[in-house]
């Protein structure tokens, strides 16, 4: 068997190597590389590689689909990316870059920002939920000074969301992280907060009262300018001075436009977001969670599901309730669960019974990459299979307007995220759905899944009898 360090070498050979990789992030199964030049990747041996799932070029981004041990696999590629890339191809990356196209870029840039919160606000997620569980059966006291305390440590990743931003987004912008949160204190200030409450002005133009906890935008925007400013007194000031004068006068700058013009826009941006899919929610009920639903299988696939978070990042540190994309992607995760033990049932092949054991429990958890890169878009019958629980649960869990409750990936083990404080048959309904969706999955699978063994050894059969009644 392949060790990661073997994977993570073959991996980082056949993408290009250092002079080809402009960045790499990682979700929770696969590794998402900025290249320089993609023709330079070698998809067909990476393909190959044992210990690699599939391979994705989506969104500007290539995509390498190796499973639960991408932790272990990026931490040994990014070991080999601290080494300067040569100047040699500096000319031909910037003009790769510029090829670029505009939503490619963009998608890349808020993947890159908030795929690195997805630890931090699924461990507080799950906290809440775990809280939310413990209260509703009457294990603790939400009174009680455990349950405050506990709570706070989970309500205080959303309040302090905006520091992680500005350290993703400077990490992408290649500046200064420690610089880029003192730009953005600001806006989280009590004391800032207070005044703006109670009406101030700044160079004679007023300060909008805006509560910027729990929001993304702003300090996106904030970091933005930021780098701007960075660069600009850069290449104004004196080389003997620019320790003191870069960082003290891009503060001076972009303080005074985050509070004036940037906090207010970009919470106006995350608003119409949310809104935006709220609407198509709101407007088209539960048709929008089956379509979402349906529509996941194949979002995934592309990678294209991850612009989904700044709405969901949002959503939650904002309201607290999201009544779309959770219930949706249950039924899609479930649906998967459902397929691959279905397979695991019918199949004679030990190695395909193994692999779809493994990526059922995986689906079952939440994480549903291996079966739809290592099975599902490999086999349209199931495919059929995983689209119809997709349609049946997300129809079910639409009917009965089933919300989550904290950012997690749905799946047995977070089922706590559907607990609603003031609507107990919310859990009900979300378990009906997951049923729903692993079994109306499974039998479908159970019925149209042959083996392709088999498959062919029929199809041969059906030749010979066409040829002897022609004959």
């Amino acid at each position: 068997m392949m060790s990661n360090t073997e994977l993570a070498s073959d991996i980082f050979f056949h993408v290009g190597g250092r002079d080809n990789i402009e960045s790499v992030v990682h979700c929770s199964t696969r590794l998402r590389f900025k290249l320089y030049d993609n023709s330079k990747a070698n998809t067909p041996a990476l393909k190959q590689t044992a210990g690699i799932v599939a391979v994705v070029n989506s969104g500007g981004q290539y995509q390498v689909v190796v499973g639960s041990n991408v932790n272990e696999v990026f931490a040994i590629i990014e070991k080999m990316l601290f080494k300067p890339i040569s100047d040699s191809n500096s000319e031909q990356q910037a003009k790769n870059k510029s090829k670029a196209k505009l939503h490619e870029i963009a998608v890349d840039f808020l993947i890159s920002i908030f795929q690195p919160l997805i630890p931090a606000i699924t461990g507080a997620g799950m906290l809440k939920a775990m809280l939310i569980l413990l209260a509703t059966v009457g294990w603790i006291e939400p009174s009680s000074d455990t349950y405050k305390v506990l709570s706070s440590v989970a309500d205080a990743v959303f309040y302090f969301l905006g520091l992680m931003i500005a350290v993703t987004t400077a990490t992408k912008l290649n500046i200064d992280k420690v610089l880029a949160i003192a730009a953005v204190t600001p806006l989280l200030l009590p004391s800032l907060m207070l005044m703006t409450k109670n009406g101030v002005s700044l160079f004679s133009l007023k300060v909008e009262n805006v509560s910027y906890t729990a929001q993304v935008f702003p300090f996106i925007l904030t970091v933005l300018f930021l780098a701007v400013m960075i660069k600009l007194w850069t290449r104004l000031s004196p080389k003997v001075l620019r320790g003191f004068i870069v960082p003290m006068m891009s503060l001076l700058v972009t303080v005074p436009v985050s509070l004036l013009i940037l906090g207010p826009s970009g919470y106006v941006i995350g608003s119409y977001i949310s809104n935006g899919v709220l609407w198509f929610y709101n407007h088209f009920g539960w048709i929008a969670v089956t379509f979402m639903a349906v529509a996941l299988p194949f979002m995934i696939t592309l990678g294209m599901h991850k612009p989904m978070l700044p709405y969901v990042v949002n959503q939650y540190s904002t309201v607290g309730v999201e009544p779309f994309y959770g219930a949706a992607s249950l039924a899609h995760n479930m649906s998967e669960a459902g397929a691959m033990f279905a397979i695991a049932i019918r199949t004679k092949n030990k190695e395909m019974r193994g692999i779809t054991l493994s990526t059922g429990i995986s689906a079952l958890c939440g994480i549903t990459e291996p079966a739809l890169y290592g099975v599902t878009i490999q086999n349209k019958k199931i495919l059929y299979s995983v689209l119809a629980g997709c349609f049946t649960g997300g129809l079910y869990v639409g009917l009965n307007l089933v919300t989550s409750h904290v950012a997690v990936a749905p799946g047995i083990a977070s089922m706590a995220k559907f607990v609603s404080p003031t609507d107990p048959m919310n859990f009900v309904h979300a378990c009906i759905g997951l049923i729903i969706s692993f079994l109306t999955s499974m039998a479908v699978a159970v019925v149209l899944y042959k083996d392709k063994s088999v498959e062919t050894k029929a199809s041969q059969n059906t030749q010979v009898v066409n040829k002897e009644r022609t004959a």
